[in-house]
């Protein structure tokens, strides 16, 4: 998502959990922020260490954890709901698109067809953020590791993406700013992948860009 979406801040792990519960109505669960942030590090942990590697779930089964471990009993869905929707309530109010990159994404829309490949947890959520930025119409569709159930780079997320695409492998440029998995990944199956090198760590790399507007010449 980083490589179309930008932040007004980029959050420490403490600071996705404070979205969650400042403001979610249900903080008297938690003696402090403090409290639930050891509970919210504990679940994600273990939720992570409970799956194989690269398997995704849907980050609404993180908040059910958290309030599992209150023991809560006739409000525990309803403190998940809250905690997930306030959360997503303010990471989304965060994201913003630069003017050029939409300026870009116009340009590469009316020659190529576009589409987001993106680990992300929250059902919809790309496809929302696309839609509320204002740039969803220079996409012909979305693949996310929350709806596949796997994240990059396993392979399963790189093959939807193909099928969707409808051509081969190799008619498919790959872009994005993960070197694995965005360029390594995806490259293991067969696609055209170009580094998106926001700062210019891997020179070594011939197809490379350090702005997405450099994409309209090399491709």
């Amino acid at each position: 998502m980083e490589t179309l979406i930008d932040m007004t801040e980029l959050p420490t792990q403490s600071e996705y959990a404070l979205w969650a519960y400042d403001g979610c109505g249900f903080e008297n669960c938690w003696h402090d922020f403090e409290e639930f942030y050891e509970d919210y590090k504990y679940a994600s942990q273990a939720l992570r260490e409970g799956l194989p590697e690269d398997k995704e779930y849907e980050l609404f089964r993180r908040f059910e954890a958290i309030v599992k471990l209150r023991q809560l009993s006739d409000s525990a869905d309803e403190v998940a709901q809250s905690l997930y929707n306030n959360y997503w309530k303010t990471y989304s109010a965060k994201c913003y698109v630069k003017s050029e990159i939409r300026l870009i994404l116009e340009q590469l829309s009316k020659k190529f067809k576009l589409a987001v490949v993106s680990n992300f947890m929250v059902s919809d959520g790309i496809e929302e953020l696309l839609e509320r930025n204002q740039i969803s119409e220079f996409f012909q569709f979305v693949v996310t590791s929350v709806n596949v159930g796997w994240r990059k780079p396993h392979e399963s997320i790189y093959n939807c993406a193909i099928e969707k695409a409808g051509v081969r492998a190799q008619k498919i440029a790959f872009i994005g700013d993960d070197y694995i998995c965005d360029y390594v990944g995806p490259g293991k199956l067969g696609l055209q992948t170009i580094f998106y090198d926001k700062n210019n760590l891997h020179m070594d790399i011939k197809s490379r860009v350090s702005c997405l507007s450099e994409l309209k010449f090399l491709l």
